[in-house]
């Protein structure tokens, strides 16, 4: 009886917590996706999915990084210490991924659209005086990043990834365990709690993407992927640290028979190499690109106008609230910005979105410049 009281009151401090507004989470930056996926929050496993060129890798940048690092900005310096990424970025370099971000602030602080291309001044490219100045004018934008911010991009096997989020937790707080010996008299460590120094801490671990981990030895693709996501488990439930995976779907979601389907958006049988993700997610997201398939229409969008500036994120599972629900969103592709469309049947807003994308090309750097 005294153990379901125990619980109980656990459960009741969280509800009072929410009642006290504590339980908002970090700002994603999608007012409406808000309504399914509430924020960002602790002890949340978040599976990303989509084929390539969908933009998988830019909308975890934007949803779990560089929007709830500016609302926090925002607010004060002091609110970034509640604020911790582990980024392990498997498929891009780490000054690759900064190089992307400017792109990325440039085009929404200074209404200038320039890829990675031309900031680097490859081929014929030359970066001109004026976007060097505003380059080098982000140092106070990037700098603060830099402290909540660890990137590892270098592949690493799951016993190194163990190894690092436990050295990682005890670092950030103080876990407890109880000394048990069983019938063989072997002595166990067993987890009993964890209490972080800084309640307030949101700490992500995203891993970009996880079929790229190494394999360590006798383990194929499919035991790497499940090896690290059921390492998620404990990583989530034990320490409310909040996993972030992003795997790519297998061929199938673009095969011939696929293209012929009704159904061509992806499906939780779709995620790649191993199924074990899905099951152990919280949240499972994808992304589709309905101009890849040729689709002049998605949903009332229209396609043939927003051709690869379309991307459709489905909520395929959600253990706490909808799913099967599906968002429209502007992909600027060229410095991985996401942002919501309108709704389909807001016509009037559509409209204006229609031509403001067609306006886009405007807002380009040209060459030589």
């Amino acid at each position: 009886m005294e153990q379901k009281q125990g619980l109980f009151n656990s459960a009741l401090d969280r509800i009072n917590a929410g009642k006290d507004g504590l339980n908002e989470g970090l700002y994603m930056g999608f007012p409406r996706m808000t309504k399914y996926v509430p924020n960002i929050q602790r002890g949340t496993y978040y599976l990303l999915g989509g084929n390539t060129g969908a933009g998988k890798s830019a909308f975890a940048d934007e949803a779990f990084l560089f929007n709830p690092y500016e609302q926090l900005l925002s607010e004060s310096i002091d609110a970034l210490k509640n604020f911790k990424v582990i980024y392990y970025s498997f498929e891009i370099d780490k000054v690759a991924k900064i190089i992307k971000a400017i792109a990325r602030r440039i085009y929404l602080e200074f209404g200038v659209l320039v890829d990675v291309n031309y900031i680097l001044s490859r081929g014929k490219n030359r970066i001109n005086t004026e976007l060097y100045e505003k380059v080098v004018g982000l140092r106070e934008y990037f700098e603060p990043l830099e402290d909540i911010l660890e990137i590892f991009d270098l592949s690493k096997s799951p016993s190194e990834i163990k190894t690092f989020l436990r050295t990682l937790a005890k670092e950030r707080g103080k876990i407890t365990y109880r000394d048990w010996v069983d019938d063989r008299n072997i002595k166990h460590k067993e987890f009993v709690n964890y209490k972080p120094h800084n309640p307030e801490e949101y700490v992500e671990i995203v891993i970009d993407h996880i079929a790229l981990g190494t394999e360590e030895d006798g383990q194929d693709t499919k035991k790497m992927i499940d090896s690290i996501s059921q390492l998620m488990v404990p990583v989530r439930n034990n320490y409310n640290h909040i996993p972030i995976i992003i795997q790519q779907l297998t061929f199938e979601s673009s095969s011939a028979n696929r293209m012929k389907s009704s159904t061509k958006e992806p499906l939780l049988a779709d995620f790649g190499d191993s199924k074990y993700t899905t099951r152990d997610a919280n949240i499972v997201m994808s992304l589709f690109n309905p101009f890849t398939f040729e689709m002049p229409e998605y949903k009332n969008y229209d396609i043939s106008r927003l051709r690869d500036r379309f991307r459709a994120v489905k909520i395929l599972k959600n253990r706490d609230g909808e799913a099967n629900k599906v968002l429209g969103m502007q992909f600027i592709g060229e410095v991985g910005n996401f942002t919501e469309m309108p709704k389909a049947n807001d016509i009037e807003a559509l409209e204006e979105k229609y031509e403001e994308i067609q306006d886009l090309d405007k807002l380009k750097i040209k060459q030589n410049e």
